[in-house]
């Protein structure tokens, strides 16, 4: 299977594709979007800061430099810079989470933060480095 490029279109994930994406785990229709994107931002941030510590473990195992700090998204419109395993296979979870939250739709709610919370363990990579023995 070849390697994703990150800078085509499918790759690319900004802030209003991470709310649309979410919409679906919820099964919500686009059409309720305006309902939700006066939170979009402020919760995709909040999962752009949590999910910081297991997108830098996935760069560092495919060999990138860490990020020093989490980006802050400001419009809807922004590409969030994290790696495509990050935005797909946990954010989106944690975007659904805290939108349900929002709704006060607990039941819902606490099913994406299970598996968001179960996917950031499950796509965590182990960082290796050498040890030095010193008498």
């Amino acid at each position: 299977m070849a390697i994703p490029n990150p800078y085509e279109d499918r790759y690319v994930y900004t802030v209003d594709r991470l709310l649309g994406n979410a919409m679906k785990l919820m099964g919500e229709p686009a059409k309720y979007d305006k309902n939700y994107s006066e939170f979009a931002v402020e919760c995709a941030n909040a999962v752009i800061a949590d999910c910081w510590v297991v997108n830098n473990s996935m760069r560092e195992a495919a060999g990138l430099e860490p990020y020093d700090f989490y980006p802050v998204m400001k419009e809807r419109s922004e590409i969030i810079p994290y790696e495509f395993e990050c935005l797909q296979n946990i954010m989106v979870y944690g975007m659904a989470f805290w939108l349900l939250y929002q709704d006060e739709d607990n039941d819902k709610a606490s099913v994406m933060n299970q598996i968001y919370e179960a996917n950031k363990l499950r796509w965590s990579k182990a960082i290796y480095t050498d040890v030095i023995y010193s008498n």
